[in-house]
């Protein structure tokens, strides 16, 4: 844990520090401007020694994990091993393939972004928001599941009303991607209903989409609020086992002190 010792803090802020650096670098290497051969030369060679870094974090933690089966069971390691997965297989497989066979095997590089997913590691409250929503999968599963039918249900319906005025909604397909849009309230305007018995629809599907977003709201939010309670609590007692604790080795070296 980071906050064991002094040691592991600073473990902990260079392991950050690595991570940030490896996320610019990906970013950086995407920019058109700063596309050239030694440009790439050294973005590859830091992102060379941030794979490093990782590979020799998970090592470590991995064989002095007591049960291995555990470690690789856990979502955290899990994102750790999909980080720097990539880099050796491309390693690999580059060595083995050319030409645009190799271009199509670098869409595995889109996997270096869950890098910034071993941020989570080090923030207790992100753990924690991850246990809540593991706790709310089902009010989560059945939410997908009335999304799903919503969508489908007023795609479908825009789809027979505004199909022969041709304004987008030229299958179920893309009224589907209206409804999408219009539950989710963003509303790009790239699709907009034209007769009044659209208007009427299109309305409805707004005003219940804002019920839909606000019902699963205050589930989860009641049991974060639970879960960050009990969270405080177990704080508060792991911080008087560590004043008892040092407690009781101070009085120990006061005792030795006072002997000799």
């Amino acid at each position: 844990m980071p906050d064991s010792s002094i040691y592991s803090r600073i473990w902990a802020l260079l392991d950050v520090l690595i991570i940030l650096i490896s996320i610019l670098t990906v970013i950086l290497e995407s920019m058109p401007e700063l596309e050239t051969t030694e440009n790439q030369k050294a973005f590859s060679i830091v992102d060379t020694i941030c794979v490093a870094f990782f590979t020799f974090d998970f090592l470590i933690r991995f064989f002095i994990c007591p049960s291995f089966c555990d470690f690789l069971k856990t979502p955290l390691n899990i994102l750790d091993f999909l980080a720097i997965m990539p880099f050796y297989l491309e390693l690999a497989v580059g060595q083995l393939i050319q030409g645009s066979a190799l271009t199509t095997f670098k869409v595995l590089r889109i996997f270096r972004i869950m890098r910034v997913m071993k941020l989570i590691r080090h923030s207790k409250r992100l753990i924690l928001m991850g246990r809540v929503i593991q706790d709310c999968l089902s009010e989560l599963t059945l939410l997908l599941i009335i999304w799903l039918m919503g969508v489908l249900t007023f795609g479908t319906i825009m789809y027979y009303i505004e199909s022969e005025k041709n304004n987008g909604f030229d299958s179920i397909l893309h009224a589907c991607w209206w409804a999408v849009v219009s539950i989710s309230t963003v509303g790009y305007g790239d699709m907009t209903p034209s007769t009044a018995l659209g208007k009427i629809v299109g309305s409805c599907l707004l005003f219940i989409s804002m019920v839909y977003l606000a019902l699963p709201m205050t589930v989860i939010v009641s049991k974060f609020n639970k879960a960050f309670e009990k969270f405080k609590e177990d704080e508060v007692v792991a911080d008087q086992h560590k004043e008892q604790s040092r407690a009781i080795i101070h009085g120990k070296y006061n005792n030795v002190n006072h002997t000799a």
